[in-house]
């Protein structure tokens, strides 16, 4: 895994540069007076993220029992 990806909120004025950044699979953060402020990821890699906070979930419920 890559170090994060951080740009300025600004930078999205060349939206395609950022969005060229997340196809190699990292997200963006973007930060907005100094702070991070949004993430900017490819639909792939939200899907991922989607899948593995559910299967945390469901391993925590089973826990439980």
């Amino acid at each position: 895994m890559a170090s994060t990806i951080i740009r300025p909120v600004s930078d999205l004025r060349d939206y395609n540069k950022v969005l060229k950044e997340c196809v190699n699979g990292e997200p963006v953060l973007l930060t907005k007076n100094g702070r991070g402020a949004f993430v900017v990821m490819s639909v792939e890699e939200y899907d991922k993220m989607l899948k593995l906070c559910a299967i945390g979930a469901m391993r925590k419920i089973m826990q439980e029992d």
